[in-house]
C-alpha cells in the first residue's frame, strides 16, 4: 500500500507521518508528493490510524554506547530547554549478529521460508501448516506416508530460490 501527502500546510517544522494498520507500524518523515509504501500481507485491512508527530530532538548516540547515560537536549516550541535522559545497557552482540546472517545465507532460510508463504498465498490449501510441511518433505526428498502405506505425492521438488536481495556480509 502507498500513502501519498499531497498538500500540507502551516504543519511544524519537521513532522514525521505515522501509519498503524492491523500488524504494521511504520514512520518517516513527512514529505509532500513522495509516496511511503506500507508493506501488508495481501489481506484486507480492517483499519489504519494515520498520525502526525513533531520531531522534538534527535541525538546520535556513540557507536560504543554501552551501559552509559545519555542527555538529549530537547528545546519546547516554547523556548524552554529541556532535556531526555536514556539509560543503554548492554550493548548487541555484532558476532551473534554477524553469525545469524551467515547461518541464514548458508541455508537459505529466509528464501526458503518466502517460497513456502508464497506457495500457500497460491495455493490456498485448507491445512496451510500441512501444506508448507509437505513442500518441506519434498524439498528434502522424503516420502510423505505411513509406514507401508503408498504415497501419490511427488517426490520431485522446485529447487530453493536462490538469494534474491539479501547478500551475506
Amino acid at each position: 500500500m502507498e500513502v501519498t501527502v499531497v498538500e500540507a500546510t502551516n504543519i511544524p517544522s519537521e513532522p514525521v507521518l505515522g501509519i498503524h494498520t492491523d500488524h504494521v507500524r511504520r514512520q518517516a518523515n513527512l514529505t509532500v508528493n513522495s509516496p511511503f509504501v506500507v508493506p501488508h500481507p495481501d489481506v484486507e485491512i480492517s483499519a489504519m490510524e494515520v498520525s502526525l508527530f513533531q520531531n522534538l530532538a534527535s541525538h546520535v548516540l556513540p557507536e560504543d554506547a554501552t551501559d552509559m547515560l545519555c542527555r538529549i537536549p530537547v528545546r519546547t516550541p516554547d523556548g524552554t530547554a529541556t532535556q531526555v535522559r536514556l539509560r543503554i545497557n548492554g550493548a548487541p552482540d555484532s558476532s551473534a549478529s554477524e553469525a545469524s546472517v551467515e547461518y541464514l545465507a548458508r541455508h537459505q532460510l529466509q528464501n526458503r521460508i518466502e517460497e513456502l508463504i508464497r506457495d500457500v498465498l497460491t495455493d490456498q490449501p485448507e491445512e496451510p501448516f500441512k501444506h508448507m510441511l509437505k513442500r518441506l518433505r519434498l524439498s528434502r526428498g522424503e516420502e510423505l506416508k505411513a509406514p507401508g502405506a503408498t504415497s501419490s505425492v511427488s517426490k520431485v521438488a522446485r529447487p530453493p530460490a536462490g538469494p534474491r536481495d539479501a547478500k551475506p556480509p
